[in-house]
């Protein structure tokens, strides 16, 4: 494993590298717990109340946003606090595969989000028919896509895979290799395919909605369709800086404006933790879901403070007692 960028790209302040590691973990640890609490909720509270298909790609986007946190933002804020890569060069192969791979994920579960949300506007009758089994089919083609294309460059060549200072994660380039570059092409067309398909799927939904609510408007459950706009909107936004690193790469011999490049990486990582703000802002049941658990924990707590109280007030009296 080689890091060729380290002059270039370093961060040489040791302040900025503890304010962006401390941002990491914070980020990490925000992640963990989000969508701890929106796999938990959902496999086992149903407090996800959305079409069957939606919630088994949640479900899947959560998995994928775990192993964004501990594949890249984890490893990420190490490097910071470092100043290099201390984890071992197998390791680094393997933070780039699932790196790679979630982060590609990511950007295709959100079309498939918006898209199966505007078909299910459109075609309710029909959507009724869709079975958790096709959304996780559906899911694991996804899946696959994904992790094809950082297991195709690692097949390609090992040699590729750096530690990158621009970002402070693993990285691959291989720019000598006519496949590498194919290979980012395909990724780059396919990304912005994706984010188009995610533009026009939420401009659909959104038609649709406002079509069928003039003539029903208790006809439609809005906060569907609002969970649905906030995820592919909030993405779109995020995943952009990830697109446009996959584009400009292909055609710079450097990585050009590095800053840019660094804090737009950095920025897409926010991706894998605003489902759990979304879920929370837009679902009812949700909601619901995280008062309750949270309510009941402060009921236990008073209930134990209140017992530890009477224990001491009892103890008191023995004690004064003849």
């Amino acid at each position: 494993m080689k890091n060729d960028n380290t002059s270039s790209y370093r961060i040489a302040d040791p302040t900025d590298r503890e304010i962006l590691a401390g941002f990491k973990v914070l980020l990490s640890v925000t992640i963990l717990v989000g969508d701890s609490l929106i796999l938990v909720g959902s496999l086992r509270y149903n407090a996800v109340k959305l079409h069957n298909i939606l919630v088994i790609f949640i479900q899947h986007m959560a998995v994928a946003d775990f192993l964004v946190a501990l594949f890249g933002v984890i490893p990420g804020a190490v490097s910071l606090a470092a100043d290099d890569w201390v984890l071992g060069d197998s390791f680094c192969y393997i933070t780039y595969f699932f790196k790679d791979s979630s982060e590609a994920f990511q950007c295709f579960i959100v079309t498939a989000i918006a898209m199966s949300k505007a078909f299910i506007a459109k075609y309710p009758f029909r959507a009724a028919h869709f079975s958790q089994k096709a959304g996780q089919a559906i899911a694991v083609s996804i899946w696959f896509v994904g992790i094809a294309f950082p297991a195709a460059l690692l097949l390609n060549d090992l040699d590729g895979v750096f530690f990158n200072f621009i970002t402070y994660t693993c990285d691959y380039s291989n720019k000598h290799s006519n496949w590498t570059k194919t290979h980012s092409i395909i990724l780059g067309i396919l990304l912005l395919l994706s984010l188009v398909g995610t533009v026009i799927s939420s401009a659909v939904l959104l038609v649709i909605a406002r079509q069928f609510t003039r003539g029903r408007s208790a006809g439609l459950k809005w906060q569907g369709i609002v969970t649905v706009l906030l995820t592919s909107g909030t993405h779109l936004l995020i995943a952009f800086p990830l697109a446009l690193y996959y584009f400009c790469r292909v055609y710079t011999e450097q990585y050009a404006q590095a800053n840019l490049f660094r804090y737009g990486w950095w920025i897409s990582q926010l991706g894998s933790v605003i489902n759990f703000f979304v879920l929370g802002l837009s679902l009812p049941s949700f909601r619901d879901f995280l008062k309750s658990k949270i309510f009941k924990r402060e009921v236990r707590d008073r209930e134990n403070e209140q017992e530890t109280a009477e224990e001491a007030e009892e103890r008191q009296r023995n004690l004064s007692s003849p």
